[in-house]
């Protein structure tokens, strides 16, 4: 793997999906019957050329690039001239939102899509300016910035978009094209869209009006509209992805990125849960893939996350163990750079849950991994000072803070950089520890630090940061008697993270507190919606941080005032058997509806198209 790619890498773990394509995959492709029914109807001269060709391109959609190379090569050995199969080679060889080109990819793109252009001839007008366009997005020697070949592509894209308006992968391309520009970047910090994002979205929405059944188009969709501010536009992809390509594992997964944001994190759960199960089928009959695993491991990961923020902690548990079990080998050597920074998931579900034994109790790390080193000392010092045992915790402090000087500013956690990720845990060790010195102006300085640096993170599902720093923030606030200071840190982090009960919890507690009963009873409600499904009573509010050394002079009447907030005490709601993946979560519950506010943008003026177009996809 080349430095190069190394550093330019946005997704480090899925990242490395790409090493699958660089190196010749074995020649042996499957067909896949359970991938949906989108076919694109090509100048293929046997049925069994446009079979592969079909599956290489649902799989190309899918993320699963290897496997897409290796049915369009089957598709080149059932018919030798077919144009189209070289082109869609070279296609699934080039950069992806999650991973940019190394060298040997590039130079197998450069060759394939030659091949493609020599077989012209044989192709439509159509097939043949796809040619001509992607014979734009490769060089060779590759080049060390790939800045000017893939704005080249754009505007190739563009101009065959313009003469062929009509064809669906026309559009989904394009707008993949314009996405890869940018990844991940879509949206600027006051809403409004960046550079090319309303282009990419006016395309995606075009496909989906005339071909709802286009797997490619769904997913380029969610991702573009999951970092937006309304994150609701990418609902409607999301329902058709639960049901359209049952055998792609990554896109069965995909409606959790818009789930989680709305809310709906047990949906969002099951959409991962699901997605593991496929991939793991898929990796019985396909055996090793040397790159495909990662988006399983990504599935894990999300799934973790989706657990915690629903209250779950038995799966996000399991999830996080299952995470470090399914990483290929090499994980902490070959990838280490990679995979380090999510080898902690554990550690961060342990804390989220108050299971402080267990923290202390994990061994460390190997040496090859430096943020979970420095995460490790971090989490052993927040145990610490949660159980009143400040000196130890600021032992931890100084082993942290050696362990964190070994993380170079290359490192990354997802698609931030390592640095800023243990800024926010420095933060967090720092005013727990305060709190429990009894320096309490200090301790919230400090966690209004860790706040703000948790905003200023790059947008990452899931995130790099599992526990909202506001969550504690708010709930020590509240031991100390500042309720309204907490009710805004709550209001606050119910904009960023939606209808998640350990927020309303806190805030259905500071409303109680308040006087403000009939608004406390109606975030109650949202709140047991919330829990629904969690297996973990809330004793110690939004952060089990709270109250373990002993009670505040405003703590004493805590289960009364849980008592009065609704017909269930707080603490004691009880999880609900497992039902159907989409019972009981709806996005947004009627309530207090300053909770859902969030910053307006440019885009907004296009709302009344949107709702056309959602409309027309149900309909559809």
């Amino acid at each position: 793997m080349s430095a190069r790619f190394a550093r330019r890498a946005l997704h480090p773990v899925l990242a490395i999906a790409v090493c699958g394509c660089t190196a010749t995959p074995p020649s042996d492709a499957w067909f896949t019957p359970d991938l949906g029914r989108y076919v694109r109807p090509t100048s293929a001269r046997s049925a069994g050329a446009q079979g592969w060709f079909d599956q290489g391109l649902l799989w190309s959609y899918g993320f699963n690039h290897a496997e897409a190379v290796r049915c369009f090569r089957a598709a080149q050995a059932a018919d030798p001239d077919f144009a189209l199969a070289w082109w869609g080679e070279a296609w699934a060889l080039g950069p992806n939102i999650n991973a940019p080109m190394d060298e040997a990819g590039g130079r197998a793109a450069f060759a394939a899509i030659t091949q493609a252009r020599a077989l012209r001839a044989h192709a439509s007008p159509v097939e043949q300016a796809l040619i001509d366009a992607l014979a734009t997005r490769y060089a060779d020697p590759p080049p060390a910035d790939r800045a000017a070949l893939d704005a080249g592509f754009v505007a190739a894209m563009r101009d065959t978009r313009r003469r062929f308006p009509d064809d669906p992968d026309v559009g989904a391309i394009f707008a993949d094209a314009i996405l890869n520009t940018r990844p991940w970047d879509y949206w600027n910090a006051d809403g409004s869209p960046k550079e090319g994002t309303s282009d990419a979205l006016d395309a995606l929405r075009a496909v989906l009006i005339a071909r709802p059944d286009h797997p490619g188009a769904h997913h380029f969709h969610i991702h573009v509209t999951e970092s937006s501010p309304r994150p609701e536009d990418g609902l409607v992809s999301a329902q058709v992805l639960e049901t359209l390509a049952p055998g792609a594992g990554h896109l069965v997964h995909m409606p959790a990125h818009t789930l989680h944001r709305l809310g709906r994190y047990f949906e969002a759960e099951e959409h991962n849960r699901r997605a593991i199960d496929v991939d793991r089928r898929y990796f019985r009959r396909a055996g090793p893939q040397g790159g495909y695993e990662f988006y399983l491991a990504h599935n894990h990961h999300f799934r973790a996350w989706s657990a915690m923020a629903g209250g779950r902690f038995a799966v996000a548990r399991a999830a996080a163990q299952d995470l470090v079990a399914d990483f290929p080998a090499g994980a902490t050597t070959d990838f280490a750079a990679f995979t380090d920074g999510f080898f902690p998931t554990g550690l961060h579900v342990l804390l989220r849950f108050g299971r402080w034994d267990e923290v202390l109790a994990t061994p460390p790390f190997a040496d090859s991994l430096p943020i979970a080193g420095a995460m490790r000392h971090y989490a052993r010092g927040i145990a610490f000072a949660a159980t009143g045992r400040t000196g130890e915790a600021r032992a931890e402090q100084a082993e942290f803070e050696t362990a964190a000087a070994r993380v170079g500013d290359d490192h990354k956690i997802g698609l931030n950089a390592a640095k800023p990720v243990l800024a926010i845990a420095r933060a967090m060790l720092e005013g727990e520890t305060c709190y429990r010195e009894g320096r309490f102006d200090d301790a919230f300085a400090a966690l209004r630090d860790g706040v703000a640096r948790e905003d200023a993170l790059r947008y990452d599902e899931p995130s790099p940061w599992m526990m909202p720093v506001r969550h504690a923030l708010g709930a020590l606030l509240l031991e100390q008697g500042k309720v309204a200071e907490a009710e805004q840190v709550y209001r606050d982090d119910l904009v960023r993270n939606r209808e998640n009960g350990w927020a309303l919890h806190g805030l259905a507690e500071c409303l109680t507190k308040l006087g403000r009963t009939d608004e406390a009873g109606a975030v109650t409600r949202r709140f047991e919606l919330a829990w629904a499904h969690a297996d973990t009573p809330l004793e110690h509010g939004s952060c089990f941080c709270r109250g373990t050394t002993g009670e505040a002079c405003c703590d004493a009447a805590a289960a009364s005032v849980q008592v009065a907030v609704g017909a269930t005490p707080l603490a004691a709601a009880a999880p609900a058997a497992a039902g159907p993946a989409h019972a009981r979560l709806p996005g947004i519950v009627p309530g207090d509806e300053t909770l859902h506010e969030v910053p307006r943008g440019a885009g907004d003026t296009e709302r009344g198209d949107r709702n056309q177009f959602d409309d027309h996809l149900r309909r559809r």
